[in-house]
């Protein structure tokens, strides 16, 4: 038992100090980031356009799925992502390896954002993010689960989640997914449920861990499993 309680926490603190050297990094390479890159859609209809620092997506199909190389916001960007109404869906999911997310700009969205990046997820400092429900997962799900609305997320990968900037959403909610998941900036939800989720011991499941609001700083705990579902007007930051 005292063995076990010790390896737990090697590992925890293991955690900790490679997300505190993603964010380290993160900050380094700002200024070189290139947004979001080669979008497929592979669900749903979609047009994506590129005017000057803003990625403007219009989806016509109340869920769809976009495959990105990469999906970066650089600071003084913003990513504006325009559904059919609030319970509306859009699946973000980066395809490159060894390619975290960055999001040091602006995302918006009338409906439900989702990004998958097995690779991590920072939103740093300058990051503010307002949607009716902001999902940010390193783990993936299946195009098939998304569509049909079954919100299950899993796989095996150890990146995490750190929040440094402003998330506000809806009724939707907020719900962060990794290995380890870290809050530093505020997460906010209007009458929504705020969640960090971390990767259960065999990579199949996730704790759930609710949290008040206004969300000023919290950590996520270690294992067991969960499931989670975001759903359906952004809050003014």
């Amino acid at each position: 038992m005292k063995r076990q309680v010790f390896l737990q926490r090697v590992h925890r603190a293991v955690c900790k100090l490679m997300m505190a050297l993603m964010a380290s990094q993160q900050v380094i390479w700002t200024p070189l980031l290139m947004g979001a890159e080669n979008p497929n859609i592979v669900a749903g209809a979609a047009t994506i356009q590129q005017n000057g620092t803003n990625l403007n997506v219009t989806t016509q199909t109340d869920r769809t799925i976009i495959n990105w190389d990469k999906f970066n916001i650089p600071q003084g960007n913003t990513a504006n992502f325009l559904q059919p109404g609030m319970n509306s869906a859009v699946l973000n999911r980066v395809i490159t390896s060894n390619n975290l997310s960055a999001i040091y700009g602006n995302l918006f969205s009338n409906g439900n954002v989702y990004l998958v990046n097995p690779s991590g997820i920072v939103v740093g400092p300058s990051g503010v993010i307002n949607t009716n429900g902001f999902t940010a997962s390193v783990l993936d799900i299946s195009n098939r689960d998304f569509l049909n609305g079954n919100l299950h997320f899993q796989g095996n990968s150890t990146a995490g989640v750190l929040n440094q900037g402003k998330i506000f959403t809806g009724p939707g909610g907020a719900t962060l997914i990794g290995s380890q998941v870290i809050n530093e900036g505020l997460i906010e939800s209007n009458g929504g449920n705020i969640n960090l989720l971390t990767r259960g011991r065999r990579g199949a499941g996730f704790t759930t861990r609710p949290i008040r609001r206004p969300l000023p700083t919290a950590s996520a705990k270690p294992p067991t499993s969960s499931r989670t579902a975001a759903h359906s007007a952004p809050r003014e930051p």
